[in-house]
């Protein structure tokens, strides 16, 4: 779609009151960069599909699902594919050209979700909300992903994702906030991992799904992942809802420092008369799915003896002994008595082949001597750090070699199993 040059910048940026916030629209004040739209037809004449409205006023009648106003979209019937398609607003997030990477971020808008909708055109998606981030290079759309919200006229709803199978089911009419995460994969040239979610008025996961920038039209690579991008409403039946539809809070926020990983120490391993230390991890749900604890073990010369990637399924526990478990088959054949451990939340089960996702939390219990054959112990959650691509490729790499060298990855107890 054609778009006019930005002429007044819709998003209210708030730093000092949201920290990580980027760009927001909440309709408040005005509609900025929705409108004028340009449709994809000849001739080509500016026109406005995106009325603010006052919360239960306008066409549906609706609460705002925040603040005063919230905004009502048009179809521009025939737009997307004469005679079957239309579309209708975009935005920019009020940025005239898109910003630099400003670090992993998220893109989100909610829409009022009606569960009495009829059928959509051919049984298939009643309109796509299509999102992409900024890149560097133009026509490049391997980071392009949309929610395919698809009524079935019985008073379900459902929510696919970029035509795979069906990742949340509505049966509950409200607002909606539908959210897409950008991040950059483990190196420059790996895919950009997306999160995409769909969260109920109480701020509740409704589903989840994580896709990479293959899209076609890519692939987009991490080194050219910018900042924010556009959002579009898209791909809807021409007449389809009366042709109008709700839309509210629309922005893009950095996301908190990576909780996908998590270092500790350990001390007074496999000493004599110490008691033995242990690392539990668990899944909080956050992935809707598996994860793997990928482990790193580093002795106190800062190398390191051992590696592995232990299962932990959803509202799982997984527990670790650091004297038989993380440090019993060191690289260098010496059983290390204290060093780093290093964990990062990963949706693989190959510690040289990370994909970061986070979910996992993890904690440990350390050995303190107290006195002459007396030992204490305590027990902390691992620090949450930031993983860098750097970061990343060194432990991948430092596993493989590991595994060549020695052939002995640490143990891992089944889950939900003490050692």
């Amino acid at each position: 779609m054609n778009r006019l040059p930005l002429v007044v910048s819709i998003l209210l940026f708030s730093v000092a009151a949201f920290a990580q916030n980027l760009a927001f629209q909440g309709f408040e004040v005005n509609t900025g960069d929705w409108d004028p739209t340009i449709p994809s037809q000849p001739p080509y004449t500016p026109v406005n599909t995106t009325f603010r409205v006052p919360s239960g006023g306008g066409v549906l009648h609706l609460t705002a699902a925040a603040g005063l106003y919230y905004a009502e979209v048009h179809n521009i019937d025939n737009d997307y594919i004469p005679g079957y398609y239309g579309d209708s607003g975009y935005s920019e997030f009020g940025f005239a050209t898109p910003p630099a990477y400003p670090g992993d971020f998220s893109q989100s808008i909610e829409m009022y979700i009606d569960v009495t909708w009829p059928l959509a055109l051919y049984g298939m998606a009643g309109v796509w909300i299509d999102e992409s981030p900024g890149n560097y290079y133009t026509g490049n759309y391997g980071g392009e992903h949309n929610f395919r919200i698809t009524p079935t006229g019985t008073g379900t709803v459902y929510i696919y994702v970029d035509g795979l199978p069906s990742i949340a089911t509505i049966t509950t009419s409200g607002w909606y906030n539908f959210e897409m995460t950008f991040q950059k994969g483990a190196t420059p040239a790996s895919l950009v991992n997306t999160v995409m979610s769909v969260f109920n008025s109480s701020g509740h996961l409704v589903g989840s799904t994580t896709v990479l920038s293959n899209s076609p039209g890519g692939p987009l690579l991490s080194q050219d992942l910018m900042g924010p991008g556009y959002v579009w409403i898209t791909v809807w039946p021409n007449g389809w809802a009366n042709d109008v539809l709700a839309i509210d809070n629309v922005r893009a926020d950095l996301l908190a420092a990576s909780p996908s990983y998590f270092v500790s120490y350990y001390s007074d391993a496999n000493t004599t008369g110490a008691p033995d230390a242990t690392v539990r991890a668990v899944n909080d749900g956050d992935s809707a799915g598996d994860l793997y604890a990928a482990i790193y073990v580093f002795d106190d010369s800062e190398e390191l003896q051992e590696c592995c990637a232990c299962k932990v399924t959803q509202n799982g526990l997984l527990s670790e002994s650091v004297d038989k478990d993380l440090t019993a088959t060191p690289l260098t054949g010496i059983k290390p008595a204290r060093g780093v451990i290093k964990v990062i939340s990963s949706a693989t089960s190959d510690p040289t082949n990370l994909v970061p996702s986070a979910g996992l939390r993890a904690w440990a219990t350390h050995i303190q001597k107290a006195s002459t054959n007396t030992y204490a112990l305590t027990e902390a959650p691992f620090a949450t750090s930031n993983l860098s691509s750097t970061e990343a490729t060194l432990l991948q790499n430092l596993c493989y070699y590991d595994g060549q060298l020695s052939g002995a990855a640490c143990t891992c107890t089944p889950e939900d199993s003490d050692f």
